[in-house]
């Protein structure tokens, strides 16, 4: 019998159909071999099992098998104690090195049902830079348009850093030194003014840039608020034009 050559390519494309095949599986094959890991039955996972097909798809099933059959978590469990950790202790260790992020795990598994600031968790990495600045501001957003429903009036009228920290947002908040105006700004630039939150916030009165911020609340209250001109400036001006608006009284 004469030997037959084999072309590299028809060799390897051979060689990926059988892989394939070994490892096309559907979501209860994948579940047993997870099953008899957990149980000892299995050190790990198959030779290529995460170098075939879809990790993401799979990823996606053992999420949803440890979560929901193993551990019986609600959602408010998983923003409450989803961490690295549980992927390490529960045999998923592969997952965690393939996402490098419990959020983009859980976000692959539940698409679009948690924000990465609704995981405590989630690292304050997520906070820095200009990422974190644009995720302040989707967060800040969604605080107040979803969550607490607010309108422009009632930000102006409750807004305080409390409001960030019992929304587990007070990690965000450091990156604003602690001012929820600022916080404000980067959400929605230019629509608020500082003096206008009826909740104290002396510190925008101190130093010399309190003297610049009395002076544009001034020429708001008179141009914007009021609609003055020169000289109903000079007829009506008076304390009580600044203490009527109580925000405005630490101009004087």
């Amino acid at each position: 019998m004469s030997n037959v050559k084999t072309s590299p390519r028809l060799l390897l494309s051979f060689q990926s159909e059988v892989r394939s095949k070994n490892f096309n599986m559907d979501k209860n094959e994948i579940v047993k071999i997870y099953e008899e890991i957990l149980m000892g039955k299995r050190k790990a996972f198959p030779t290529n099992f995460w170098r075939i097909g879809s990790n993401k798809e799979k990823a996606r099933i053992l999420i949803h098998h440890l979560i929901e059959k193993k551990l019986h978590w609600s959602k408010e469990d998983i923003k409450e104690k989803l961490s690295t950790k549980i992927f390490r202790n529960n045999g998923l260790k592969t997952i965690e090195y393939i996402f490098r992020s419990s959020y983009k795990i859980i976000e692959n598994a539940y698409p679009g049902e948690f924000k990465p600031w609704e995981i405590k968790m989630s690292p304050r990495k997520i906070w820095k830079g200009k990422k974190g600045l644009k995720m302040a501001q989707k967060a800040t957003r969604w605080l107040i348009e979803e969550k607490l429903h607010w309108e422009d009036k009632d930000i102006r009228e409750r807004l305080t850093a409390k409001t960030f920290r019992k929304n587990d947002l007070g990690g965000m908040l450091h990156l604003f030194h602690s001012s929820p105006y600022q916080a404000i700004e980067n959400a929605y630039p230019g629509r608020f003014r500082p003096w206008e939150f009826k909740r104290k916030q002396q510190c925008i009165w101190r130093k010399k840039q309190g003297f610049e911020t009395a002076k544009k609340a001034t020429k708001w209250l008179i141009e914007e608020k009021l609609g003055w001109d020169d000289e109903k400036i000079k007829k009506e001006l008076k304390i009580n034009t600044f203490t009527a608006y109580t925000k405005l009284v630490a101009v004087l």
